[in-house]
């Protein structure tokens, strides 16, 4: 830097540098938080720093900005333009001055556009604010090329130097404070640019305009043009007044016409994704012809200006509000309705405003790709195959062409080959394909595929091809043809890109081809490594071919009259009809089966398991935000359990592809080479082929062993966790029972028995009388009533009235009991005993707990009879209360496991049983504490003892009424409630398994990057390799069996000639170790499912009333009932729960790996020994190997 900042002084005291010497230092506050903003500032400011809180005064820009284009704009969202210092004009020059520099026509010199790279916003033209005469000046901005921007004549003080700023970053300021001095700024500069006047814009006029609504509009569009934010008068009224990101200013509001206020019609209802704001294209769907597909083009027109004009920023906005737009299911009726869409603001709303008021539907910013000159030029340019945006621009300023007769007159020979095919066929390249010509393309190159390599063969298929691209989309007509051919044989989509071309280049379906790569054969098969080493060339990690398609096959007839004074040769010229059909671009793309099998399906079920992750937190209720669990739907039971069925079912389906991918790739990693077989034989040893074997891993590298363990390690997650990720949750209401007359009267009551009935019944008497009054209240017969309440969870019903036969029941009722009551799991579960408190002794069970529980089916036989026993809501009795405490006969037993002392409360358990004595007065319990000498000092002084006309009934039925009052029951009048099953989904289980699925795809794209040669997946690999080259250790020893094989090995000795051993039953191809290992650990699993089973049949013996296999039968599988559920035990963390449950799992998956290794020997011997048998009159089958080899070589 050669100006004032470049020169800035090492001053500096001995507390730090001073930065008096600096100019004016501006802090960007994005991406800092108010506390950091405030310490640099302070920092600044303790240094002598001259800070200023006004950009546009400011020469130095301090932030945490890492980027030139994100520099520039914050820049301009602040007010500031700017134009980068362009270092390389002088280079492009003398690289381009070479001997084939073409010589323009001469033609105006025309002044180069300065386009400013970024922009939060779709600049003027997006406001509909230019007027036809002023198009070009919102398009280009003229700079002379004269004029040059090398730094050494950027700087002079005041001047030309006054106008130039730099974004430096924050991390200069703590090398100044860190070394005491003020270091060099260059290592520090993200972006240098010189400031610049705001593009002129339309003035804002006086003029009068008429009262249409069209001139409404124009005024609306120039109020919405930007403006920089006010300047605050000091440091503390900027962190006031302004975020700490310049990102979360609010959007400036849309301004509506006259004509739209006059709309009154609703909006339609936003579709999902509106609603929870989703913004990604790949989270929703979009129909090919959208209801706004007119406005679309005329966006897409616009988007391709801000191409045109290098726009990056511009073309992502656009690109993110035109995908919106397209999925929105509904034509738009006014502006206002572009901003609930998630990427559309207030420009796209204006833009649709012009586009609505057009006669013809179109948008000024959008005509001008058309009508603009210099834009028209640029886009003639750009529809060039072979020719960019730049290239475009570097046509119209640098070589001032201006058609495409000037490309080819002045500049031929200096196109690319690339480009000189594009400008030969630029008309037909822009013709469209339609569909029946792709499939026509595509099936000529498919049977090509298959003509070149006609023995692949796998699964009675060959070489499989799918078109992609615009066709796949569903478009009608494609802009080009995109295939990929694929194999699942690697030696068969080597080079067959070559072939293809060559096959179709013999038969003239090919006149061109563009571009040729053979990456993946070249790296012998192997994908690149992740962001490999040329990162902008991903799409060229594969072999392709880019080629010009024509159809060769036409009407070719001889012109009959050629002209008679032509020779030869001309007149065979002239009887050569030329071929008329259109050229065609197409891509022909091969895809190894090694690259889009395992790495593939592990990616996209982490893509599946991270999207649903978030589908999921983004439907979690702000209510139940839990680490832990959170709720992603609550409502209907039938339904939350269709919801949970359907996510276990592709749980287990995303978990069985995903374990079945590791196990592959676990025995590949363990398949041995060729010299890994060889050295162990050398050294008395074996390995397994064929088969999976962690005997193996000691020929591993370290690295495949760390693989192989990662691969290991991360399924156990799965087997444990993965179920639990999601699961459902039954809600069970809790209600009060009333008895009532037969009139069923409910009024007004004094205040106590109004608070106990809201208390015991959990609704006040007024909205049992409203909803009674109404008729909200279902009418029910008994066995209905009985039928719907006696069932264990209560989901979709609450408050009961039990209407009597007894009409001297007052107002509000009497009191019955209360139903599925909250109780401890522990607890003995028994949620409808009111049901059961008639004068008949069999309506219950003795279970073999030795405990009683209310039985639905009892009640039904008795159902005629049905009485209930019922007493007031409030009630006279004894209240003992002393220092802390008070309670009655009906709730003293409360106190048991209270926080009170040990002897108060043994004292309060023996008063308390006195007082159960219904005839006791309280003269008698004042008797009996004075007699009693109780374990607490001076119990009795601390007691007090009355009468109480305001005692609330208890829902414990622990007593009874003494004398009893039985009440029959006629109906019942039911309250029907909404149900409140919820489908639920841990964040934790869903991170692990994440994290877990991360490292298998990692491990899997290392597996598949380790390169090793002559691997024996299959014993047939095995057999073609030795058959080849004879393993020297085994010569002369062909058909031995496992025994004499190791004896080989221990014992070298000679080998007779002998005949081969009898043919075995396959079990002896496992050897001894492995069958006792499997058996033993078959026998340990069945004794334990023997006695896990036996202890659950004991449990749910205790809570049933007979333990008979029909009635252990009838709980019935994955059904939530009290009988079954888990008690006793020290935690009920879903964590811990979640281990419990699939503990099962873990072990039916080591007996899978156990028998699947055995059944895998056993074929396996099968297979080799099949290769020596001979059907009459053939040769034995094919060697089976991993690449498909086909021989009919008989072993010998």
């Amino acid at each position: 830097m050669s100006d004032n900042l470049s020169d800035i002084s090492s001053l500096h005291d001995g507390h730090g540098p001073s930065f008096s010497s600096c100019p004016a230092i501006f802090v960007l506050p994005t991406h800092l938080g108010l506390e950091t903003l405030h310490q640099v500032e302070e920092s600044l400011v303790s240094r002598d720093a001259s800070l200023t809180y006004d950009i546009s005064e400011a020469r130095l820009i301090l932030g945490k900005i890492g980027q030139k284009k994100r520099a520039a704009l914050e820049l301009r969202s602040r007010g500031v333009w700017t134009e980068d210092l362009d270092h390389s004009a002088s280079k492009t020059t003398a690289k381009r001055g070479g001997n084939h520099e073409p010589v323009p026509r001469p033609v105006e010199v025309v002044t180069e556009v300065d386009v400013v790279d970024l922009s939060t916003e779709t600049e003027s033209e997006e406001d509909g604010v230019r007027s036809k005469h002023s198009t070009g000046n919102h398009l280009k901005r003229p700079r002379p090329r004269s004029v040059s921007t090398d730094r050494s004549s950027a700087g002079s003080g005041s001047g030309e130097g006054a106008d130039i700023l730099r974004v430096v970053r924050l991390e200069w300021l703590d090398s100044c404070v860190e070394s005491k001095e003020l270091v060099p700024l260059d290592p520090f500069v993200v972006y240098e640019a010189r400031k610049v006047e705001r593009p002129a814009t339309k003035p804002n006029g006086t003029e009068a305009v008429a009262s249409q609504a069209s001139d409404i509009l124009q005024r609306a569009k120039k109020d919405t043009l930007f403006k920089p934010p006010p300047t605050p008068s000091s440091r503390f009224s900027r962190r006031t007044h302004e975020a700490p990101s310049s990102q979360h200013r609010p959007p400036k509001l849309y301004r509506q016409t006259t004509s739209e206020n006059e709309e009154t019609a609703p909006l339609p209802p936003a579709p999902d994704w509106v609603k929870n704001h989703i913004l990604y294209a790949c989270m929703r769907s979009a129909p090919l012809h959208p209801p706004n597909e007119r406005f679309i083009n005329q966006l897409v027109k616009i988007r391709r200006i801000r191409e045109l004009t290098l726009d990056e920023i511009g073309v992502r906005a656009y690109s993110t509000s035109i995908a919106s737009i397209a999925a929105y299911p509904y034509e738009f009726r006014r502006p206002s309705e572009i901003l609930t869409l998630p990427g559309c603001d207030t420009k796209i709303a204006n833009l649709f405003a012009e586009y609505q008021q057009s006669e013809d539907g179109t948008i000024e910013a959008a005509a001008a790709l058309d009508t603009d000159p210099v834009l028209r030029v640029l886009h003639e340019f750009y529809n060039i195959w072979g020719v960019g945006a730049k290239t475009a621009r570097d046509f119209y300023y640098y070589r001032q062409w201006r058609d495409l007769d000037d490309v080819v007159e002045h500049g031929w020979n200096s196109l690319s080959r690339v480009q000189q095919i594009g400008v030969k066929y630029y008309d037909e390249f822009l013709q469209g394909i339609p569909r029946h010509e792709v499939e026509d393309i595509a099936k000529i190159i498919h049977r090509h595929a298959n003509l070149v390599r006609p023995d692949a063969r796998y699964d009675g298929r060959g070489v499989e091809c799918i078109v992609v691209g615009g066709y796949r989309r569903g478009k009608e007509a494609s802009g080009d043809v995109d295939l990929v051919l694929s194999h699942r044989d690697e030696s068969v989509t080597k080079n067959l890109v070559v072939d293809i071309v060559g096959s179709l280049e013999s038969e003239g379906w090919i006149t061109h081809t563009l571009a040729l790569h053979m990456t993946t054969s070249n790296r012998d098969q192997q994908t690149l490594p992740y962001k490999g080493d040329d990162t902008g060339k991903h799409f060229d990690s594969l072999d392709k071919a880019l080629v010009v398609w024509q159809d060769p096959n036409f009407d070719d007839d001889a012109d009959p009259t050629p002209s008679s004074d032509a020779n030869a040769e001309e007149q065979s010229r002239q009887k050569r009809k030329r071929n008329p059909n259109p050229h065609r671009r197409v891509d022909i793309i091969i895809s190894p089966w090694r690259t889009v099998g395992c790495a593939i399906l592990a990616a996209s079920i982490l893509f599946l398991n991270i999207l649903l992750t978030i589908i999921a937190a983004s439907r979690a209720q702000q209510s139940s935000r839990s680490f832990e669990a959170e709720t992603i739907f609550e409502g209907n039971c039938k339904k939350a359990k269709r919801w949970s069925t359907g996510f276990h079912i592709l749980i287990n389906v995303l978990g069985t592809i995903l374990l079945g991918t590791s196990n592959y790739c676990m025995q590949c990693l363990s398949a041995p080479s060729r010299k890994d077989v060889d050295h162990v034989h050398a050294h008395g040893k074996w390995l397994d082929i064929g088969t999976p074997s962690v005997a193996n891993l000691r020929v591993m590298s370290w690295v495949q062993i760390i693989i192989w363990c990662l691969l290991v390690l991360t399924s156990l997650p799965f087997h444990i966790l993965y179920n639990a990720a999601v699961f459902s949750a039954l809600s069970s209401n809790a209600y009060g029972v009333v008895a009532v007359s037969p009139d069923g009267p409910i009024g007004s009551t004094n205040s106590t028995t109004s608070a106990c009935y809201e208390d015991l019944v959990g609704k006040d008497v007024v909205q049992v009388q409203a909803m009674y009054q109404g008729k909200e209240l279902e009418s029910l017969s008994k066995e209905d009533c009985i039928k719907a309440y006696g069932a264990a969870f209560l989901t979709n019903r609450r408050t009961l009235l039990l209407v009597t036969n007894n009409s001297s029941i007052s107002s509000p009722g009497l009191f019955v009991g209360v139903g599925s009551p909250p109780t401890s799991v522990d607890d003995n579960q028994n949620p409808f005993d009111w049901m059961c408190t008639g004068p008949d002794t069999d309506l219950y069970g003795d279970f073999g707990s030795g405990t009683s529980q209310c039985l639905q089916s009892a009640v039904l036989k008795h159902v005629n009879g049905w009485s209930v026993t019922a007493e007031p809501f409030a009630s006279n009795d004894i209240v003992v209360a002393g220092t802390g405490f008070a309670f009655t006969r009906q709730n003293y037993s409360d106190l048991r496991y209270s926080s009170l002392p040990q002897s108060t409360r043994a004292d309060i358990m023996d008063l308390g049983a006195f007082l159960e004595s219904p005839f006791n007065t309280v003269n008698d319990t004042l008797g009996f504490i004075q007699s009693q000498s109780w374990q607490t000092q001076r119990f009795e002084s601390q007691l007090n003892v009355y009468m109480s006309d305001s005692v609330c009934a208890t829902d414990s039925r622990t007593l009874s009424v003494s004398p009893p009052q039985y009440y029959s029951v006629d109906h019942c009048l039911s309250e029907k409630v909404e149900e409140h099953c919820r489908v639920m989904y841990s964040p934790a289980i869903c991170l692990v398994v994440i994290l877990c699925n991360a490292v298998k795809v990692i491990c899997i794209m290392f597996t598949i990057r380790i390169r090793r040669k002559e691997l024996f997946f299959t014993v047939g690999d095995a057999i073609t390799s030795f058959m080849k080259y004879p393993d020297r250790t085994t010569l002369g020893r062909s058909w031995v069996d496992q025994k004499e094989a190791k004896s080989v090995f221990t014992k070298p000795r000679p080998m007779k000639s002998r005949t081969l051993p009898p043919r075995r039953r396959w079990h002896y191809a496992v050897g001894r170790r492995r069958w006792a290992l499997s058996v033993t650990w078959c026998i340990v699993c069945l004794t334990c499912g023997a006695a896990v089973t036996t202890f659950a049949y004991l449990g749910v013996g205790e809570y049933l009333p007979n333990t008979s296999i029909s009635t252990v039968w009838s709980l019935g599988f994955s059904e939530a009932r009290p009988e079954t559920m888990l008690r006793y035990l020290t935690t009920y963390n879903l964590l811990a729960m979640a281990l419990l449950s699939n503990v099962p799992q873990v072990i039916l998956s080591s007996l899978y790996y156990l028998i699947n290794s055995i059944l895998t020997c056993m074929l396996a011997s099968a297979e080799y020994t099949s290769y020596s048998l001979y059907s009459t009159g053939s040769y034995r089958r094919a060697f089976s190997t991993s690449e498909s080899i086909n021989t009919t070589q008989p072993v010998l």
